[in-house]
């Protein structure tokens, strides 16, 4: 089926623009400073930039022709105000069918630049217009200036500042809506990618939906852009072009990748050449580069600017570098280390992961992290994802993810927010790659009262966290158990109910570990503690009692989660809901598998789907209830009215509306009913015999200026 949004385009003129066919060059020829040297979230700028932009305009007509035709140029900033005008004029006659390309080239002072930690966006207006000054076609894009460089000693500069790529691949597809993924589930993956320390995002293995691009261009995460098929085939060779010309106006976007694994084997430099050419021909300021195993004569790695590498040792890198030392590489993918949420003790006989792969991430990232001629690393993934299981039936969907099918973090979400979010200083040479404004990681396990809370009692302003992995449970572990506890601090003592199990000395990009801890009903604390001896974090985990209630709450739209605070009302935007079975404490119960309903009471919305995370579940998705793995449930609610966007616009999806309004109702021009407040939503579950049911109202709006996924991303990186 159709799983992203299809456009009809008209365009009344015979003359028009080509799809795709403004690219906005930019170059910053200016000298780059910080707008206010003792904060880098306040941005870089750069004296003076270039700015060519090219746009391709076509003749559908049957004959050739010879008017004139101007295309007028508008450069606003992110406040609206005019940063620049540009205009330039067709000089020859264009032949039925055939397509020229018009640029007018300006230069502009005191450019504001695009970066991580400030990204900041222009917008570009294009008119074209005939020689009686009639308006024959217009496009409106954003795009940003930035500098780049990948240098092969040093790895990868963004405006002059070394930047370490420290990111994920991720698949396209979510629990329950499948590859059918809402923009707003997108703002949540890509905020969850921030909470943990990521700044980097690679698109496996394939060309993205545009409005993940859009959400990264606003969030400031670097992307690896992916093409699928790489064949000497007329419309694979195809494809690549439109990619980069669909994706080239990003600031994002920082290379063009031809190929993944045995697909960059299978071929040779010669058609890496055509692959290049075509890139080339369509955004010359950008490195190509594949995602491969090998390199040498005759392969890919020869017509490439990036060596990438997959699942490769040190030694891999190491013979690169000092065989072809001019040529930049990175860790393109890397650090396949499974796990399961939850679940404390595994057990291959049963086909389950345990929770804890400290050892495999502490060994596979350090490849990278460790060589500064790398210019860092993509980890194979951030989100659990449909494929690849582990065990093969009855898994069906991969356990690689540090965040579960459902985006419930494991474990291993808190060791990367420890090492790459908190102990980011000492890891990076400039404040560059350290994502701005990250989200609480919404922790899976905390009680009721702090269920947005991050994964430990922070006691000074953050520098060091520390989680426990596992649960402390009476039935699960044995009398004598192993804990872990993830923590970027220098020292950590474990406690079981105030009696101390030792201090554990952390080493770098490690964990602590204790070994032979007897088991007692209570409480399992871990602190940590600065080289001073001083607690700088704490975190508490309790013995849970049995499930005595339910709660539902709000995961997107959410302040908390960066999400926003409403959906908008345009038929398509989806709510994240997530219940949880509690004990008498308010603490998760992580035994509980309670089958949860969820319904809509009132208000304009729909349940379309759910999930748990649970790899091995085969209960359908698009239904309206699902079991509970570890004590948690998603559900995803979507609105059921389309009161957003212009009258016009409006009009034409009734006139279109392939449901005949019996699942979306599309507000016309005239239409006067009011609208609800919010969507009502309950969640019920069967605890001791009896019914135990929870509700949340999710707020609403029609405002897309406001609400809108887009405008949330760049409100939330500019307050």
């Amino acid at each position: 089926g159709i799983y992203r949004h299809t456009y009809l385009v008209h365009t009344p003129a015979t003359v028009h623009i080509v799809t795709h066919g403004v690219n906005p060059v930019t170059n910053v020829t200016g000298t780059i400073s910080w707008n206010d040297e003792s904060d880098p979230t306040k941005g870089q700028m750069a004296a003076s930039a270039v700015i060519a932009p090219q746009v391709e305009i076509v003749n559908d007509g049957p004959n050739t022709d010879s008017g004139k035709y101007t295309l007028k140029v508008t450069v606003t900033d992110e406040d609206g105000n005019s940063a620049g005008t540009m205009q330039a004029t067709t000089s020859d006659p264009i032949p039925s069918l055939a397509t020229v390309k018009i640029s007018a080239p300006s230069q502009l002072e005191k450019v504001q630049l695009w970066s991580a930690q400030r990204p900041y966006l222009y917008t570009m207006g294009i008119q074209i217009m005939n020689a009686d000054g009639v308006l024959v076609d217009n496009v409106t894009t954003t795009f940003g200036f930035r500098q780049t460089a990948w240098m092969p000693n040093t790895g990868f500069y963004l405006n002059t500042q070394p930047f370490k790529w420290r990111g994920f691949c991720n698949h396209n597809d979510f629990a329950g809506v499948g590859v059918a993924v809402p923009e707003r589930v997108n703002l949540f993956r890509a905020q969850t990618m921030k909470a943990v320390g990521g700044n980097s995002w690679r698109m496996s293995h394939n060309p993205p939906v545009p409005a993940l691009l859009d959400i990264l261009d606003r969030v400031g995460i670097v992307v690896w852009d992916e093409n699928r098929d790489f064949y000497n085939q007329t419309y694979d060779i195809a494809n690549q072009r439109t990619m980069v010309k669909r994706d080239r106006h990003h600031p994002s976007v920082m290379c063009w990748s031809f190929c993944n694994e045995a697909g960059c084997e299978s071929q040779n430099a010669a058609v890496g050449a055509i692959f290049r050419e075509v890139s080339k021909e369509e955004d010359p300021t950008r490195p190509v580069t594949g995602n491969m195993f090998s390199y040498g004569t005759g392969k890919l790695s020869q017509v490439v600017d990036i060596q990438g590498f997959s699942h490769q040792g040190g030694q891999k890198f190491d013979s690169f570098h000092h065989d072809v030392p001019n040529q930049p590489t990175i860790g393109s993918e890397c650090c396949s280390c499974t796990t399961q949420r939850g679940e404390d003790v595994g057990n291959g006989s049963a086909e389950i992961l345990g929770n804890f792969n400290g050892d495999c991430l502490q060994g596979q990232t350090g490849v990278e992290m460790s060589r500064d001629f790398v210019s860092g690393l993509l980890v194979w993934t951030l989100f659990d994802y449909y494929g690849e299981p582990a065990f093969g039936w009855p898994h069906r969907s991969s356990s690689f993810g540090a965040i579960d099918l459902a985006g419930f973090p494991k474990s291993a979400a808190f060791y990367y927010r420890s090492w790459w979010l908190h102990n980011s200083t000492n890891m990076s040479a400039s404040a560059a790659d350290i994502p701005h404004r990250p989200v609480p990681l919404q922790h899976p396990m905390a009680p009721s009262a702090r269920l947005h809370d991050t994964e430990s009692r922070l006691v000074n302003d953050g520098k060091f966290v520390i989680h426990i992995v596992q649960h402390w449970q009476a039935d699960v572990g044995g009398d004598s158990r192993t804990i872990q506890a993830h923590t970027n601090a220098p020292h950590a003592e474990l406690l079981v109910n105030g009696e101390s199990q030792g201090i554990y000395n952390v080493s770098w990009i490690s964990y602590a570990r204790w070994n032979s801890v007897k088991y007692a009903n209570g409480n399992l604390t871990a602190v940590a503690m600065d080289a001073a001896g001083q607690v700088v974090a704490t975190h508490t985990v309790l013995t849970p009692g049995d499930p005595v209630k339910l709660m539902l709450t709000i995961d997107a739209p959410s302040e908390t989660s960066g999400t926003g605070s409403a959906l908008v009302m345009d038929g398509f935007d989806t709510a994240m809901l997530r219940a949880s079975i509690l004990d008498s404490n308010g603490q998760v119960v992580p035994g509980a598998s309670n089958n949860v309903t969820f319904s809509v009471t009132s208000g304009p919305g729909r349940v379309v789907a759910v999930g748990s995370g649970d790899p091995r579940c085969h209960e359908p998705n698009q239904v309206t209830w699902r079991s509970a793995y570890h004590g948690l449930v998603r559900a995803f609610v979507r609105v059921t009215d389309n009161r957003a966007g212009s009258p016009a616009e409006r009009e034409r999806m009734i006139r279109i509306d392939a449901d005949g309004g019996r699942v979306t109702r599309i507000f016309g021009a005239g239409d006067e009913q009011e609208m609800a407040d919010a969507i009502v939503v309950q969640a019920s579950t069967e605890i001791g015999g009896k019914t135990v049911a929870a509700s949340v109202s999710v707020p609403i709006s029609d405002d897309d200026s406001r609400h809108g996924v887009i405008a949330v991303a760049r409100r939330w990186m500019r307050s």
